[in-house]
């Protein structure tokens, strides 16, 4: 398949790369949209960030389809999101509710290969621990690609306490 490899700071290149290799309980989606974060500039530069590894696939704000794997929890063709912090689910944090705090958590896009490439690879642990969403009918790629941003901001206005209404 094809993929985006960072094989350094500031050196990505579009290689062919094997397909993804599936373990027990793992879900391979095909890559139907992709979004560049700031994380993925981040690390492009060459910006410290604990579990980088060369070479590496990029990519955590993604969608697409279900091609196999998972255990049959998830149909092929199914389209899905994912969120791509996975939590070990039973260290202190994990116990407590605190998966992002995980002391293993894994991230896809760059500890885990991401979605600049054909197809991506769940792991078994983050089926389990509900990672991947189900996009709804209609939605398109493009828009549900944006999931994991739009989680985050919503994390932070109910943290604040900013509420529909609020003047901010």
């Amino acid at each position: 398949m094809k993929a985006g490899v960072l094989t350094g700071p500031n050196e990505l290149v579009l290689d062919e790369v094997p397909d993804p290799r599936l373990e027990a309980g793992d879900l391979l989606i095909r890559v139907k949209a992709a979004t560049v974060c700031g994380t993925d500039i981040r690390i492009f530069r060459g910006r410290k960030t604990m579990g980088i590894r060369y070479p590496s696939i990029l990519g955590h704000e993604f969608a697409g389809e279900v091609v196999a794997g998972g255990n049959g929890t998830w149909k092929s063709g199914q389209a899905v999101c994912v969120c791509p912090a996975i939590s070990c689910g039973h260290c202190q944090h994990c116990i407590r509710g605190y998966e992002n705090l995980c002391q293993n958590l894994q991230a896809v896009g760059y500890e885990i290969d991401g979605a600049f490439a054909e197809y991506i690879r769940i792991p078994a642990a983050g089926v389990e621990r509900g990672n991947v969403f189900a996009v709804p009918e209609g939605l398109p790629f493009d828009k549900a690609s944006l999931a994991e941003p739009l989680a985050c901001v919503m994390n932070g206005q109910e943290r604040v306490g900013v509420h529909r209404g609020d003047t901010v």
